[in-house]
């Protein structure tokens, strides 16, 4: 999940006289929200070296599967798609996600006043779901390539590029590139979805651009990688002006 910055720098000066290194440009690249599924393929690979593993070989219809003994495996799967499928897809951020706590709260409040906990371990305990070796291997390996053609392909098509005093949209498909001036512009991050942005994400969040003039424009660059080091970096450039470009 990395970006691509240019490789001429320029130093600013900081309030204290230090230095500090900002590239000549740096790329804003939004993804799709697949880009939280990696744990459904890393999890899958796991359970299917497991399954090879410690798992029971069975014959059904003159094939050889293996699947592992313990039904776990698969309700942990099956739990683990459920999540990310749902968070993913429907959006939870500030009030909403202390929201979906409080009331996981009062759920796991409730079952234990009430004393359904036994029962409902019970009923866990009889649930069994089982998957094979090779359902958890094709999965994880098409999950994988879906992920990374996101995140390394599909993400070349359209993205921003931030330059002293400039910002440069490039669609390679539809309209070519649009040039807007830094000048007035406001740029800050929605990073408030403790699951999404911090453990599906690892630093992930969202981009508000809104620019100023003639041709004023609101974009919403969703899902970006490492959003708080690239922030810092589009900030010295949107305050920077165009004839820095050949300071070096």
């Amino acid at each position: 999940m990395t970006e691509d910055t240019g490789q001429t720098k320029n130093d600013s000066p900081t309030k204290n006289g230090s230095k500090l290194t900002t590239p000549k440009s740096i790329i804003v690249k939004q993804h799709s929200p697949i880009i939280y599924w990696w744990p459904l393929w890393v999890i899958g690979f796991l359970f299917a070296i497991l399954t090879f593993v410690f798992g029971e070989r069975v014959e059904i219809a003159g094939q050889t599967m293996w699947f592992h003994p313990s039904p776990n495996l698969g309700v942990i799967y099956v739990t683990l798609f459920a999540v990310i499928f749902f968070r993913t897809n429907v959006l939870m951020r500030g009030m909403m996600t202390l929201a979906g706590i409080l009331i996981l709260v009062i759920v796991v409040l409730l079952l234990s006043g009430l004393g359904w906990w036994h029962t409902l371990f019970s009923m866990v305990q009889h649930l069994s779901i089982h998957m094979d070796a090779g359902f958890y291997l094709v999965t994880s390996l098409i999950l994988m390539c879906l992920w990374a053609g996101s995140i390394f392909v599909f993400s070349q098509f359209t993205y921003c590029e931030f330059r002293p005093g400039q910002l440069v949209i490039h669609n390679l498909i539809d309209t070519g590139t649009r040039t807007f001036d830094t000048k007035g512009m406001s740029v800050y991050k929605v990073q408030n979805d403790l699951l999404r942005h911090w453990v599906l994400g690892l630093g992930t969040g969202d981009l508000h651009v809104a620019t100023s003039g003639a041709e004023a424009a609101t974009l919403d660059i969703h899902n970006v990688a490492f959003i708080d080091r690239k922030l810092e970096t589009v900030k010295r450039l949107i305050a920077m002006s165009p004839d820095e470009l050949s300071e070096t």
